[in-house]
């Protein structure tokens, strides 16, 4: 497969040693826009063509807007990746749009982020010795490694988009990716640079020139987080004074939030079975895109907010409770 994605961005990449050329990051830029803004135009019309209308607009738009209505269709459609052609019953070309989307979003956020590279301000830069220098070390360093990123996520949203294709019968590839279901178990390379904060080499002799983008170690820390904000022991919590569920696991805590009002039953369907999909990648080593696990973080963000207005909400209640109690008269 022609990696169309990866020659735009390496001629930027290649254009800056030494020193980010702006215009080449910005012609960059423009390139990989109107790439994704093609892929995005192709498949909406392959979509309308096959009768796929509702799928159709949600990657014209509708999805943007409507982040509840994407994350209901993702699951209802059960539109797991790795899931792909496990089933026969017409749907898999509308599962592969949606991963294709997901996908699209966050390489279009790290096409923003490769775009303001050239001219990013650079914390701590004023109190080196030599300002210009420094700046020109790290946009240098911010761009590789964003580069980095978006060559991995502009090859699967380039998969998904030869599958899609071919799933609605517009395309001539049979299948849009090579990766294997299945892929090596990558967190044990990664520990030390979560715990550590830099990519440790094997020797000090050997320097590492980016960190290794890990998808694996990315679910870990996602269902991690998950489990956290589900016992109300994730950072906000503890800042807002929420005092923790006492639970015995990750799911009888998500019956508590449901059983208090706090989710509906579609939200908590659907924690279900993201968290069913968490621990897939981890223990079974199926495939999730990156726009996939971008896209549970930020359907655990919605949930940290929704449990914390609801618990606040509760606690602002109860004390009005008690003040009101207080007030009153007491009986003879």
């Amino acid at each position: 497969m022609s990696i169309v994605a990866w020659k735009i961005i390496d001629r930027a990449v290649d254009a800056s040693v030494g020193e980010v050329s702006a215009e080449a990051v910005n012609a960059a830029t423009a390139e990989l826009q109107d790439l994704q803004a093609a892929w995005r135009r192709q498949v909406v019309e392959d979509l309308g063509t096959a009768g796929k209308g509702r799928i159709a607009n949600g990657l014209n738009g509708a999805f943007a807007a409507d982040f509840n209505g994407l994350a209901k269709l993702y699951f209802s459609y059960l539109s797991l990746s790795y899931r792909l052609g496990s089933r026969d019953d017409g749907l898999d070309g509308a599962r592969a749009a949606i991963v294709l989307h997901l996908n699209l979003v966050l390489m279009e956020e790290l096409t923003e982020r490769f775009a303001g590279a050239p001219t990013a301000e650079v914390m701590n830069a004023d109190s080196s010795p030599n300002p210009d220098a420094f700046r020109a070390i790290f946009r240098y360093t911010e761009l590789r490694q964003i580069a980095q990123a978006l060559r991995s996520v502009s090859h699967e949203a380039e998969s998904y988009y030869i599958t899609t294709r071919a799933l609605l019968g517009s395309g001539s590839a049979t299948s849009g990716t090579s990766r294997s279901t299945r892929w090596p178990f990558d967190p044990d390379i990664m520990e030390d640079t979560v715990l550590l904060g830099f990519s440790r080499s094997p020797s000090p002799a050997l320097l590492n020139s980016g960190i290794l983008s890990s998808p694996v170690s990315a679910c870990g820390l996602a269902r991690s987080r998950l489990e956290s904000v589900l016992f109300s022991a994730d950072f906000k919590s503890v800042m807002k004074g929420i005092p923790m569920v006492e639970s015995k696991d990750w799911a009888t805590a998500l019956d508590f939030h449901a059983d208090d009002g706090a989710i509906d039953e579609p939200t908590r369907c659907q924690i279900t079975v993201m968290y069913g999909a968490l621990s897939e990648v981890l223990h079974a080593g199926f495939l999730l895109t990156r726009g996939e696990v971008y896209f549970f973080g930020q359907i655990v963000d919605r949930l940290q907010e929704m449990l914390l207005t609801h618990r606040q909400q509760y606690a602002k209640e109860t004390l009005m409770d008690v003040a009101i109690r207080m007030t009153e008269p007491k009986s003879r």
